[in-house]
Formats: structure tokens, sequence, C-alpha cells
């Protein structure tokens, strides 16, 4: 963990000794701190986060087992077991497959399941299709479901995560990934607490994400290289914080900062790390709301993307609301003559949230980017 008291000589020294490109980024940090009144100084004063970068946990032994469908991978400990069967949709019968495990002791099951939706999926349709699909667990388990974050895999899936506790004590855990007329749900069921159990659960839920680049339907496939397919999950080390965690490519530094803004000291946290092969930075910061106490949210993150193009001289590219993951609110793309910036916007109702990617336009959409765009969680 490192402490940086800064003030104004030394920032001016900073930016005289950068490139154009870390400037520009450094303009757009400083104008996230700086929503609204007149910067005046940093201070130093103890740290209230207490952040924990661990490494997600890898499994050895694990058996990469191709599922029937979709052209996906998942890993399980050993062989698992295939069987389909008859399920009820909306529309009558309809066959679904299902791949399963579990270990000797009956305290992990591990299960991938797939079959088709009566119609294809729309924004219309969409919340209507996932009750059907969630009411089914629920059913099967009695429990009552939590649907979280969805989220948006390759800009063709559509992902949710599911909790369920069930009446016999047990935790349920999935993930259910839709795309065209086709559900795929990847489901975990445990009693255990034990560390072990957990990593377990964990790493086989994210196993089957890095496959997404696969995923093809009967109307649609997209393609990739054979080098890309070869290509392993990356280990990447996850920060946590509070009732948060989110992903970096390697672990991030962390900056805390007591900012005077009209003549009021204001909490101000950063975390940030910057791939030097791929010259993109990846930035997450945290701002406590009651910094702004007469500022409603919007205005607050109007006033953030306004001091973000009046700093960088930069265009603003896009602007979209975002109707997906947890305490959504937008995402902006602004561009400078070096660099693009893709930013997100979350707030809990206690910080405002903003994760920044930025780099070279072609990084922008680039699996590492989403991957990290897409990985802020709340613990429940």
């Amino acid at each position: 963990m490192m402490n940086f008291p800064i003030n104004q000589n030394i920032i001016f020294a900073y930016l005289c000794d950068m490139n154009k490109s870390n400037k520009t980024l450094l303009r757009v940090i400083l104008s996230l701190m700086c929503c609204v009144g007149s910067f005046h100084s940093f201070a130093q004063l103890p740290v209230e986060l207490t952040p924990v970068v661990v490494s997600e946990p890898q499994m050895e032994g694990w058996n990469t087992y191709t599922l029937p469908f979709w052209n996906a991978e998942v890993k399980f400990p050993e062989e698992p077991t295939q069987y389909q069967r008859d399920i009820y949709t909306e529309k009558g019968l309809t066959n679904q497959t299902i791949v399963s495990w579990n270990n000797k002791d009956g305290s992990l099951f591990l299960e991938a399941s797939y079959y088709k939706l009566p119609e294809n999926l729309t924004t219309k349709n969409e919340k209507r299709l996932l009750e059907s699909v969630v009411n089914k667990i629920a059913v099967a388990y009695n429990g009552y479901p939590q649907v979280g974050e969805g989220t948006i895999i390759e800009n063709t899936i559509r992902g949710f995560e599911l909790n369920l506790k069930t009446l016999k004590g047990e935790a349920l855990k999935a993930r259910i990934l839709m795309k065209g007329n086709q559900v795929l749900i990847l489901k975990t069921l445990t009693a255990s607490n034990s560390a072990e159990v957990n990593n377990q659960l964990r790493y086989f839920l994210k196993s089957f994400a890095t496959q997404a680049d696969n995923f093809s339907t009967e109307n649609q496939t997209v393609h990739q290289s054979a080098e890309e397919s070869q290509q392993p999950l990356i280990k990447w080390d996850t920060l946590s914080v509070e009732n948060f965690y989110l992903t970096f490519p390697k672990a991030p530094l962390h900056r805390y900062k007591a900012l005077k803004i009209n003549n009021q000291t204001q909490d101000y946290y950063e975390w940030n790390m910057r791939d030097a092969q791929t010259q993109t930075t990846y930035l997450l910061a945290l701002i406590p709301l009651n910094n702004f106490p007469r500022m409603n949210l919007q205005e607050l993150v109007n006033q953030s993307v306004k001091n973000s193009l009046r700093a960088t001289g930069a265009q603003l590219e896009e602007r979209r609301i975002l109707d997906y993951f947890k305490y959504p609110m937008e995402e902006v793309w602004i561009k400078t003559k070096l660099q693009t910036f893709r930013m997100r916007y979350f707030s809990d109702g206690k910080y405002l949230y903003q994760l920044l990617v930025s780099g070279n336009a072609d990084e922008m959409n680039a699996p590492n980017s989403n991957r990290f765009l897409d990985g802020l969680r709340w613990i429940e």
C-alpha cells in the first residue's frame, strides 16, 4: 500500500516530465477528484479502507471438458457425468442436456446444463425469459432466488448471477448465460464454508467465462482463430475492499488522497495499474458521496464528464445509460488525438465508483478491457 502526499507544484513538475498520453490520463484522473469547486492540495490522512489483493485460485489437474453445445469448454475436477431429460417451457416440452460432477463426500456439486428457450431473446422479452429460467431453479431447490448483476459477454451473450439458499441450508451459486434461443446454466451447490470448496466453485464458474469467444447458435457463430482458441486463462489479481471486489491484470497501486476543495477536506481512493505491453491503463476511482451532499448522483457524473473533457481537450464519443450490472449508471467514451478513454460509473448509495480503461482505441473493446469493466462485484 502506498500513500502519496502531493501538492500543485509536484503535479506540475510531474506533468512536465510525462509524455503527452500520460499527461492526458493524469488530467482525467485529476478531473475526477475535482468534480466541483476549486482544487487546492492533497493532505496525507489515515486510510479508512483496507484493500486486500489476492490471486485468483488456480486448480491443478482439472480436466477441460468440451460441452456438447456452443463449442464451449468448462473445467471439472474429474470426468463429469452427462445425461438428458425433458423439461417444460412455455411452449411445451424441450430437451435439456446436463453435465455434472460431485465430490466423494457430497460437499460440492457442479453442473452445466443447457436447453432451448421457447423464443429468441430480445430486449422486450428478456425479463420474462429470465424469470422463467430462475423460477425453474427456485422450484427445483426450494429456495428464494436473488438475481444479481447482468453483463454482456463479447457483445452477444447476456449473463446473470444467481444466488439461492435452500431449505436444507445449502448455498447455490449460478451463472445464467442467454443468447438467441438458448440458455446455459453453470451451477454450484454446497453446504460447506471451507476455503477449498469455495475456491473450487469459483474456479468452476470462472473457467467457462474464458471460452465465450467460441459460443455459437443455430443462426450465428462467433469465430476465433486457432491461435486465439489455444490461449489459456491468464491469472488476474483480485482487489477486495469492504463489500466489493474487482480483478486487475496485475496487483494495482493504491493511492489515498485527502483533497482540499472549497476549504473542505474530502476523501478520494484510487487503484491503478498499467500494462506495459499494450500501453493500456486500468483504474478504479472511489469517491464518497458525502463529499458532495448538495449534488445528486447525475449532477456529479455530469460534472465529472464535463471536467474530463475540459481538462484533456478530448471529444465526447459516446455516452449511454447502463441497463445491466448492479447499481449501474453510465458508460462514457472520450477521445483525444493520442488515446481513448472508456469509463463506467456505478453507485451503491455510499460511493461513486468509476472504472476507467485508457489507451489505443483498438484496445478499448479487447477481452481484457471488457473483463476489467465487467468485473466489479458487490458482496451481499
